[in-house]
């Protein structure tokens, strides 16, 4: 089953937002849940030794892009390092 929007989002998606946000975090709140569970789960180092924000935010930004939402790995990596 599919997110339809609601009025709510209609209305708030068309107010001009204040302040710098990066596209992780316009993304639609169901996706927006899944992207912060990885970033807990990397943050708490319980994703595999190695990993780098760098390719941790190339892949998200591979799966994001797979999903339809056009965000680039360099916005994924800055909201990565928002969590430090």
């Amino acid at each position: 089953m599919t997110h339809r929007p609601t009025m709510m989002d209609e209305v708030m998606s068309s107010i001009p937002r204040r302040g710098p946000k990066l596209g992780v975090e316009l993304l639609p709140p169901d996706l927006l849940t899944e992207v912060e569970e990885i970033r807990r789960e990397f943050l708490a180092g319980r994703l595999p030794r190695g990993l780098t924000k760098t390719s941790l935010g190339r892949q998200i930004s591979r799966s994001l892009r797979d999903r339809g939402h056009q965000i680039s790995s360099y916005s994924v990596v800055r909201w990565l390092d928002r969590a430090d």
